[in-house]
């Protein structure tokens, strides 16, 4: 049975540990505030070959054993698989939702087959160290995600989160898709387009939610490991949009 251990950090940097014993774990996408953008991104994926989703957004539910955090490296097979920086909610029941930031790590190869399939075998990385969510709520558009990989130098990411559909309506999503609403829940809310043109498929990845009006941030990071030995490639071909 998976568990997740956070420390939620306050506004005075006072931190508390809690657990999450055996979470849901929801990975959204296609979850641009802007319809108009979503679309854009969907027409782009089918050039690839990727299928139309079901639904906007979509949730892929996804097995909570994929959880990791900041620590070792992750394994990855092959070489055609990317992070991505997303904002995760994560709800207690009885408990307000807390914040933090992760990649939702995808199969790019796969993903031309399926989408939920290619998220279900990759790990998604969450920082260890969570925010209360009631507050940031007032100031959540004012929230900024960036990502850097390999050498930390050039950004790979980098938008305010007001580019993502309301956290607590993706919350409620996920729930309804779900159900079990007396289990912990985890749930990636989305990206932001790539600041390169095209997806990277480094060793090195670092995601981050600052909140500029308090001053502070979280940070993921990780590296990348092959379990089959494959040499991991830089770069390829990359759509725009919101996932």
């Amino acid at each position: 049975m998976a568990s997740l251990d956070l420390n939620v950090e306050g506004l005075d940097g006072a931190r508390r540990p809690v657990s999450l014993r055996d979470p849901v774990v929801v990975v959204a996408g296609f979850t641009a505030r802007d319809a108009a953008d979503a679309e854009r991104h969907i027409d782009e994926l089918a050039a690839i070959g990727v299928p139309r989703p079901p639904t906007i957004p979509v949730f892929y539910p996804v097995s909570n054993q994929l959880l990791a955090v900041p620590g070792g490296p992750i394994q990855v097979h092959g070489t055609q698989t990317s992070g991505e920086v997303e904002p995760v909610l994560v709800e207690i029941p009885g408990s307000g939702p807390l914040v933090t930031v992760g990649s939702d790590v995808t199969d790019r190869d796969l993903e031309r087959r399926s989408i939920g399939l290619a998220k279900q075998i990759c790990p998604k990385v969450v920082a260890d160290v969570a925010w209360e969510f009631d507050e940031v709520a007032p100031i959540w558009d004012e929230l900024r995600i960036e990502s850097h990989v390999d050498d930390g130098q050039t950004l790979y990411q980098g938008e305010r989160v007001a580019l993502i559909r309301d956290p607590l309506e993706l919350l409620q999503g996920a729930r309804e898709v779900v159900g079990q609403e007396d289990r912990p829940i985890v749930v990636f809310l989305g990206t932001v387009p790539l600041r390169t043109p095209d997806f990277s498929f480094g060793e090195r990845f670092l995601a981050t939610l600052i909140d500029d009006r308090n001053g502070r941030r979280l940070e993921c990071s990780y590296e990348v490991e092959a379990v089959d030995g494959a040499r991991r490639g830089p770069r390829a071909e990359r759509d725009q949009g919101v996932s």
